[in-house]
């Protein structure tokens, strides 16, 4: 027992010098506009001694270094005129008080879908175009037994074209999308059937 604390004195006495002191409680900051800190010098508010008196206290970070992470640890090492020191950490906490504010939105991305929604409207309306100008030059309306008198002449061009479509076709339930040919002030009736 005596050689167990003989041993334990001289390991205390060999790491006195070099001990790690965690006696001051965590600090906080809080951040201001540019979501910093200036780092505050600690030296001043902690007090050592020595039997061999007290040489310099030193802080890393430094002070007045400017803090933008929101978890920091400050180490203060005390020296004695011996050269020996010990080292006090502080653990210090930025923190934020102002949450976020709503200053606009971007109503570009509506109207962007809305133009591309036209766009391919546009496209679609071009190619009916094309197809009925193709339809009415190559089509024999004499063959087929049609009379000139109720052949449907440019319709693309004189009419208006109405399109609707079923409910619910543009999420893939089952439909139609049906395009008619009317003139203005026309009455259109849509059957219920699509």
């Amino acid at each position: 027992m005596k050689k167990l604390i003989i041993l334990f004195a001289v390991v205390l006495l060999a790491s006195s010098c070099t001990c790690l002191i965690g006696q001051v409680p965590p600090q906080s900051l809080y951040v201001g506009s540019d979501c910093g800190a200036a780092m505050p010098d600690y030296r001043l508010r902690l007090t050592f001694s020595d039997n061999c008196g007290i040489d310099t206290v030193e802080q890393t970070p430094t002070p007045g270094t400017w803090l933008t992470a929101r978890y920091n640890t400050v180490l203060i090492r005390a020296y004695d005129n011996f050269r020996n020191y010990t080292d006090v950490m502080i653990q210090i906490e930025l923190i934020d008080t102002v949450g976020p504010a709503l200053v606009g939105w971007d109503s570009t991305l509506i109207s962007d879908a809305f133009g591309k929604i036209t766009t391919l409207y546009n496209v679609a309306d071009r190619m009916l175009a094309y197809q009925e100008q193709w339809f009415d030059e190559n089509f024999d309306w004499a063959a087929a037994g049609i009379p000139d008198s109720i052949r449907p002449t440019n319709e693309y061009f004189n009419k208006v074209m109405m399109t609707w479509t079923s409910p619910g076709l543009g999420f893939g339930l089952p439909g139609n999308r049906i395009h008619r040919f009317v003139n203005p002030g026309d009455t259109l009736i849509i059957p219920m059937d699509y």
